[in-house]
């Protein structure tokens, strides 16, 4: 059994798909980041905790149907907007720290090219790969919160 798609039978799902997939990716589990580094003030330890996505935007997404069992999909544009906690101390006396909270905004713009297969002989098995993704940050943003962020917000 064939199935055909058209360009915009595909665009159509895509748009009824986006609003799960804005979701999904607002409840997903981003991992704490710490580590040690060196700085003007000396070896500090920092840490970036409690990362949440809470508001994620995306254009359209424009799919292009490249053969049969190729289609490429291309987003002009995706906006996220994060909530996080961060704190860092110096190793040496005076032992230096300070926390806060933070708020962050990122664009993203990419080209996704995405192969689909799919066999409807059995039972409508989809086979979805990546074989390219070119994701390029076109702005970002980060606004501290907490401690002495006015003064890290002015040299930011």
């Amino acid at each position: 059994m064939k199935a055909i798609l058209s360009g915009y039978s595909v665009n159509y799902i895509i748009q009824q798909i986006m609003p799960l997939l804005q979701k999904l990716v607002s409840t997903l589990t981003i991992p704490d980041i710490s580590g040690k580094t060196g700085t003007p003030i000396g070896d500090i330890e920092y840490s970036i905790t409690h990362i949440q996505i809470s508001q994620v935007q995306v254009a359209t997404p424009v799919v292009t149907l490249v053969s049969a069992d190729r289609l490429q999909v291309s987003l002009s544009q995706l906006h996220a907007h994060f909530n996080l906690n961060w704190h860092y101390r110096e190793h040496a006396w005076p032992h230096i720290s300070d926390s806060g909270s933070a708020d962050a905004n990122v664009d993203l713009r990419f080209d996704l090219v995405a192969a689909l297969d799919i066999d409807l002989s059995q039972k409508c098995a989809i086979r979805f790969s990546i074989p390219s993704f070119n994701p390029k940050i076109t702005h970002f943003s980060l606004n501290l919160h907490g401690g002495a962020s006015w003064l890290y917000n002015v040299c930011y």
